[in-house]
């Protein structure tokens, strides 16, 4: 039987870029934040840095990607390195400093069945909404997690917050150096 869900996950802070999980105690709370679109990522990064340090809380950011079923999980089209250095710029350009982000890479064959493997019951999520609602994928997603039971804290952003997100950085710290390898955590069938 094919694998529907491989995970890929690291650890992000502002001072190493680590993939080593084990050097983090599993955390009493955790604020997960889903990859969306960029802008949106970013505003739910920043918001869930302000809530952890308030709460002592764990942010994960966790990116479901779909990968066609013409291709195996293990080989996927899509380069993993470059979508984890992406998933690393967006921690580094949300500016999170004195805190370690985990990442979850999940390469799926539908992405809402990759984030309803990857979160625990009753998980909190911080997700942003773009603004206007041209797009609406966040909406969708947040009704498809709450009927999950997940606690989601949901806000809308203005497109006067991209004059607020810095440009896209080219180097990121540690990035390139062997710092960006991940551990294969499993996979599930």
């Amino acid at each position: 039987m094919a694998n529907n869900f491989i995970e890929h996950c690291g650890v992000a802070n502002s001072t190493k870029w680590s993939a080593a999980l084990d050097c983090c105690p599993a955390p009493t709370l955790r604020l997960n934040v889903v990859v969306t679109n960029e802008i949106a990522t970013i505003a739910s990064l920043r918001a869930a840095a302000a809530l952890s340090r308030n709460l002592g809380a764990q942010i994960t950011l966790i990116s479901a990607k779909a990968v066609s079923r013409r291709f195996p999980l293990e080989q996927p089209p899509i380069d993993i390195e470059l979508l984890e250095s992406r998933l690393f710029r967006l921690v580094y350009e949300a500016g999170i400093t004195g805190q370690e982000v985990r990442i979850q890479l999940c390469l799926c064959r539908n992405r809402y069945q990759g984030l309803r493997s990857v979160l625990l019951p009753h998980s909190i999520i911080v997700l942003a909404r773009s603004e206007p609602p041209w797009s609406r994928w966040e909406d969708r997603l947040k009704q498809f997690l709450t009927e999950l039971g997940h606690q989601v804290i949901s806000f809308g952003i203005r497109s006067q917050i991209a004059n607020q997100v810095p440009a896209s950085t080219p180097f990121c710290p540690g990035l390139g150096h062997g710092c960006n390898k991940v551990i294969r955590k499993g996979s599930r069938e």
